[in-house]
């Protein structure tokens, strides 16, 4: 390995060092949108197109939730008083507040993509990967030696019980990465169905 690549190397592990390091998992909403915006502008989602949109949506709910003055967005001052801040917060926050919530598992989903160096799908993408597993699972299965496994070439099986489950949980999921994968390659193997 030369020098050039190995310095490369160490900046990249770097890099995901800090980018770790800054995801403290005791922060608050305004706090990870601050983490997810100086990780945005240091191109850490580049590869991902949805995530300004994710971000922005992000920043209106918080923003909104703000604004509303039922519920409140910090908790009352009697509210659970025997948790730290955080843990009034989070308990306070997180069912009252849907929008900020769902925004936050967007943004962990996109993260997470990008740490694991998975793929990343856009909800158009995500839509019409859906939508192709729906018009083909049939066909795939009566190709497959069980019906319930479908053959994904050079990787392991995989079932169309499970793949339906993910799919439920849309394109905003932590799984959405990997189950994109999946049905990208089902489609390589597969194509489209004929007439």
């Amino acid at each position: 390995m030369g020098m050039v690549t190995l310095r490369r190397r160490l900046q990249s592990l770097e890099s995901r060092q800090q980018a770790t390091a800054l995801l403290r998992p005791r922060l608050l909403d305004e706090d990870w949108l601050e983490v997810f915006s100086r990780l945005g502008a240091k191109g850490w989602f580049a590869r991902e197109p949805d995530f300004p949109r994710a971000l922005e949506e992000y920043r209106a709910a918080i923003a909104q939730a703000k604004a509303e003055p039922e519920p409140p967005f910090d908790p009352p001052a009697d509210y659970r008083p025997d948790l730290d801040r955080y843990e009034r917060c989070r308990s306070w926050r997180w069912y009252r507040f849907p929008k900020v919530s769902d925004g936050w598992e967007w943004l962990v989903a996109i993260f997470t993509r990008a740490m694991r160096g998975v793929a990343p799908v856009t909800e158009v993408e995500f839509q019409e990967l859906a939508a192709w597993f729906e018009q083909n699972a049939d066909r795939m299965s009566k190709l497959c030696p069980s019906p319930e496994l479908l053959d994904r070439g050079h990787e392991r099986p995989t079932d169309t019980t499970n793949i339906r489950y993910d799919l439920r949980k849309g394109a905003r999921s932590r799984e959405a990465g990997e189950l994109a994968e999946v049905l990208r390659q089902l489609r390589a193997r597969y194509g489209d169905a004929v007439g």
